[in-house]
Formats: structure tokens, sequence, C-alpha cells
């Protein structure tokens, strides 16, 4: 909210916390995890984007491409955006 603020954005930021996806990873379950991520996916549909925060979620990225229309990105990814820029 603050670097929006900044950037005298409108942008607004929504968070959800999928129940039992930590729990089925840590468990072993990734298939579960995945699965469990992807169900709660279309809460976000109508955003601009959906960004799987945790590094943990970015496993289930192709899962929620599956069901969302808008671009889904990953912390991973997004750091690794932000390396190659700085050292380009």
């Amino acid at each position: 909210r603050a670097i929006a603020g900044q950037a005298k954005s409108d942008a607004t930021l929504d968070s959800f916390c999928v129940p039992g996806a930590m729990k089925a990873l840590q468990g072993g379950d990734g298939a579960k995890h995945d699965q469990l991520v992807a169900i709660a996916a279309p809460r976000f549909a109508e955003c601009d984007a959906v960004l799987l925060a945790h590094f943990s979620t970015s496993r289930a990225a192709a899962a929620v491409k599956a069901v969302v229309r808008c671009p889904v990105l990953t912390a991973p990814g997004a750091a690794v955006e932000k390396l190659k820029g700085l050292i380009t």
C-alpha cells in the first residue's frame, strides 16, 4: 500500500492463505498442496495478476495457470528477474 501510494497508484492487494496447503506439503503430499492452491486461485480470477508469494507455492504455478486467465507470477521468478535486471 505504501509503494502504491508513493507511485500515486490506486492498485490494491488481496491475499489469501490456503488452509491445509502447507500441512500437505510438509507431509510429503505435493500434489495435494498444488491442488489446494489451484482450487483457491479462482477467487482472484478478476485480478490483474496472481502472485504465488511464498517459495513453497511457486510449485503450484502450472495448476494455478490452468484455472485463471490473468498472469501468474512466482516469488522465485520475480527474484530471478530482478537479479537479471541488476546485473545486465
